[in-house]
């Protein structure tokens, strides 16, 4: 009785022993196991809000394309109601309509956008919408009073300043939102770069996944990089460089002026502007269509870039019209001289397939400081002489005061 009772003990300790043992052997196996979920885990969701920071990326990029386009068509509103006043096209006036109907839907696109993702920045929003109304009344005032005193004020009265103050003002609080929004970016980069520490952190855990995740976190990690390299790159293109002949658009050449006429003033030098607006041209879009007029522009942006330095700015202002700006303007005759080349490089007709395009342009010279002392007093000089060089017989060109040396 005392052996059975004996080898029932042994059995007993030798089974507790053995217990032990898988206990010893499973608890590492389990502690990796754990870490293997908790690590996958990490991974699973930092890759998660990695991939939904694309999502959001997106948004943010809707609602920056949209907010310059919406500028942009208000400043094409202007534009055409002032082509329209200045010809006479009735054309015009319907492009100015259908872009004062286009921008109305803008910013009420902008406002849903903006209530769906931020709406922190509905309070900035909302004065947009109350200087869009008196922006577009100031412009029915113009259009009103040009047609009261038959095109006699060509649209220059209190009313065009009026919406040119809050076309400015809209402007300011666009780029409010803008900033806003580029500040949730950058927050929105910091965590991705946070989610990316961790994600890296939890592949290092577990030996075995190492190649699978970081192929995994690569792939989204490079997807998100690559989309942000992208988007910005586009915005910054669209924001500054005319998406058909890939000149610096309106808006950029506005801020680089105001940066050349101060450097021509501190270092006491000249700088020409000239205004061009083509001759024919919507001659060409009633034959040929909408198109062949691409064509013609992205011909005509490539033949003037080739008569200018690399110090030289050539720009589209919109529709037809483009600017130079030439800076050490030296005499007259060496800016007639590149007025006339610009004049002559169409000469020979543009190809369109098989079809031919025949355009001129009629050019405005002003010079600072001599015709004007800041940047808006030059265009404006640029422009009245180019209207000149029109009613003076077409492709040609005009200075301001050709009668004063530089």
């Amino acid at each position: 009785m005392r052996h059975g009772f004996t080898r029932k003990t042994v059995s007993t300790d030798s089974q507790s022993i053995n217990l032990k043992q898988r206990y010893r052997v499973h608890i590492p196996n389990l502690i990796v196991g754990v870490l293997l979920l908790v690590s996958v885990a990490v991974f699973a969701v930092n890759a998660h809000r990695i991939v939904t920071a694309e999502e959001s990326e997106e948004d943010f990029s809707k609602i920056l394309v949209l907010s310059e386009a919406y500028i942009s068509g208000l400043q094409k509103t202007q534009l055409h109601l002032h082509q329209y006043f200045h010809e006479g096209d009735e054309q015009s006036l319907d492009r100015f309509k259908q872009e004062r109907e286009r921008s109305v839907n803008r910013l009420a696109t902008l406002r849903e956008l903006i209530a769906e993702d931020f709406a922190e920045l509905i309070p900035q929003i909302a004065p947009a919408e109350g200087l869009q109304r008196d922006y577009l009344k100031a412009l029915d005032e113009s259009l009103a009073l040009n047609a009261s005193t038959k095109g006699e004020l060509s649209g220059n009265g209190p009313s065009s300043a009026k919406s040119s103050q809050k076309l400015f003002q809209i402007e300011l609080v666009l780029d409010q939102i803008q900033s806003g929004i580029n500040l949730a970016r950058n927050d929105l980069n910091d965590r991705v770069a946070l989610n990316i520490r961790l994600a890296g952190i939890s592949i290092a855990f577990v030996a075995i996944l190492l190649m699978i995740i970081l192929a995994i976190g690569f792939r989204v990690t490079s997807r998100a990089l690559a989309t942000n390299r992208r988007l910005a790159a586009k915005l910054e293109q669209e924001a500054t460089h005319d998406a058909l002949t890939h000149l610096p658009n309106r808006r950029m050449f506005l801020k680089w002026i105001d940066r050349a006429l101060a450097d021509a003033g501190r270092n006491q030098f000249s700088t020409a502007l000239y205004f061009i607006d083509l001759d024919g041209f919507k001659a060409v879009n009633d034959r040929l269509g909408h198109d062949a007029g691409d064509e013609v522009l992205r011909a005509v942006a490539t033949r003037f870039q080739t008569l200018l330095r690399e110090s030289d700015l050539l720009v589209r202002l919109g529709g037809d019209e483009f600017a130079v700006a030439v800076t050490h303007a030296n005499d007259n005759a060496s800016l007639s001289v590149l007025a006339g080349r610009m004049i002559a490089s169409l000469d020979a007709p543009i190809p369109i397939g098989p079809e031919e395009a025949k355009v001129g342009a009629s050019i405005g010279i002003a010079v600072f400081p001599r015709d004007a002392n800041n940047s808006d007093e030059l265009l404006k000089a640029a422009d009245a002489s180019m209207y000149q060089a029109k009613q003076g017989g077409k492709n040609r060109y005009c200075f301001s005061s050709a009668d004063k040396a530089l």
